[in-house]
């Protein structure tokens, strides 16, 4: 008999604990996805050479975000869309994906970004799309893919301004100056977004 009082009042307890969880879902911000309001925004980076460096150096665990990195070294954007589970696990305020630096099929790349770009949009996530950058300059596949990134991706496209003689310590890979500006620069766009 006593079992039996007690069920009601524990469902009674969970329907007011799941209606207060709601109430507090509903005041957060539209642009707060991953993150509980007034914490650190979470920020996930996911692509090749150039963010996978970035996970390990101590400038980006230094920004004002909760960082998490799935990139790898010597991926294409094939790689990213196989990622999308693990971001979606982190559940992220922004995700930035660059990609293109290891991609040979330009309908492959561009159907594989616009998907990853899309999925997350759908959760009211905000992106950052990474221009390819490299050493020795732009190859023109590059060129032709920023310039689809930037029409296809508008304001969520960064084309980092780095200068190629000073910031790559080989043909990929940003050195301690390059990371530096592009940490300050994705911080500025991520700020902006907000």
């Amino acid at each position: 008999m006593k079992a039996f009082c007690l069920v009601p009042l524990v469902v009674l307890v969970v329907a007011v604990s799941q209606a207060q969880e709601k109430t507090a879902a509903d005041q957060v911000s539209p642009s707060v996805t991953g993150s509980k309001a007034g914490a650190s925004p979470v920020v996930v980076l996911c692509g090749d050479d150039r963010l996978h460096a970035a996970g390990l150096d101590p400038r980006w665990r230094c920004l004002k975000y909760e960082m998490f990195n799935v990139s790898r070294y010597g991926t294409s954007s094939r790689g990213g869309m196989k990622r999308l589970e693990i971001i979606n696990r982190l559940l992220p305020d922004v995700v930035v994906y660059a990609y293109g630096l290891h991609d040979r099929d330009l309908p492959e790349f561009k159907k594989n970004m616009a998907r990853m770009v899309y999925v997350q949009q759908a959760q009211r996530r905000r992106v950052v799309v990474l221009g390819i950058t490299r050493r020795d300059g732009p190859t023109e596949q590059d060129r032709a893919l920023n310039e689809w990134m930037e029409g296809e991706f508008g304001g969520d496209f960064l084309m980092p301004k780095l200068y190629p003689a000073l910031h790559y310590a080989d043909a990929l890979t940003l050195n301690e100056v390059g990371m530096q500006s592009l940490a300050d620069q994705m911080e500025k766009h991520i700020d902006a977004l907000r």
